[in-house]
């Protein structure tokens, strides 16, 4: 069997787990980050001689919207991509007129807090006053786990997999996410599992003995913390570091780097937005968790 694999940042989690899963099968990577349209070249390289393609759900459904109009000798099968912002709902992108502006660090995910207090004129200490239980409450983070859980089982639904026996393995095995979008291998490899054994018929070990002989391709970039106030909420081990260029950085240290380099770009409330913008009705709480006065 040759599969042929359209997707994002996980689609290396996808290919070891299938090949771990169906040693017999030729798994391709039709194309990596980038596709919104079925150009020619991802055309040939996804169809081919592929029996299957598997591509991201709701990753770009222009994509999915010619696939499904084009005309495919293999059979296309839709995966729920796995967001779960539960662990780190701070994490978000920040933008400048559209464009994502990496962190002083390299890193693409930004802290969202900080960032809304940077563009509200907050200094950097009152940003990190903001990273406590009241904060967390008032913006919604401790709603997290339950509007994660709900988004990608709608996900599951829509594409037919089976979310609660995807859940139970995952969920067993702690923090299951690198970041808001970046799973751990345990989390794709159950999804994988699923596939294989209905849509592929294939006879299986079970997910824990594959697990263990996965690679954490995803590992070697950022991972964002758990802050302990999440941590508490959900019992699982609280972090304070972020994991940027192979090195580990305090959450303190990390926000002071990411206010300089934003600063030194001249990031502004009406240049830069965020992915997950924060409410206006949370405004006066934060500023007075933050210690200003709104008197």
């Amino acid at each position: 069997m040759r599969i042929a694999i359209l997707s994002n940042c996980q689609t290396p989690l996808w290919s070891n787990s299938i090949k771990a899963m169906m040693p017999s099968a030729t798994v391709v990577l039709a194309r990596h980050v980038g596709v919104t349209t079925l150009t020619d070249d991802v055309i040939s390289a996804a169809d081919g001689s592929s029996d299957v393609i598997l591509v991201v759900a709701d990753w770009k459904p222009r994509l999915l919207e010619e696939m499904s109009s084009a005309s495919f000798s293999a059979d296309v099968v839709a995966i729920p991509p796995i967001h779960f912002p539960a662990f780190h709902p701070d994490g978000c992108y920040l933008s400048v007129n559209g464009i994502i502006e990496p962190t002083r660090w390299g890193t693409h995910w930004s802290p969202r807090l900080a960032a809304w207090a940077f563009l509200e004129g907050l200094d950097v200490n009152e940003a990190l006053a903001l990273y406590c239980d009241d904060a967390f409450e008032e913006v919604g983070y401790h709603a997290a786990w339950n509007v994660s859980v709900a988004s990608l089982r709608a996900g599951f639904d829509d594409s037919g997999f089976d979310f609660d026996q995807w859940l139970w393995p995952v969920k067993r095995s702690g923090v299951f996410m690198h970041g808001f979008n970046h799973p751990k291998p345990i989390a794709v490899a159950a999804l994988a599992h699923q596939l294989c054994r209905v849509r592929f018929d294939t006879t299986l070990p079970p997910l824990e003995e594959l697990v263990g002989v996965l690679p954490d391709p995803l590992a070697s970039g950022v991972i964002w913390p758990v802050h302990r106030p999440i941590a508490l909420r959900l019992g699982v081990p609280a972090t304070n570091v972020v994991k940027v260029n192979d090195t580990y950085v305090q959450w303190e240290d990390f926000v002071h780097g990411c206010y300089k380099g934003w600063a030194l770009n001249g990031l502004t409330s009406e240049t830069a937005t965020t992915s997950a913008p924060v409410s206006p009705s949370s405004r006066h709480t934060l500023l007075t968790l933050a210690g200003r006065s709104t008197s």
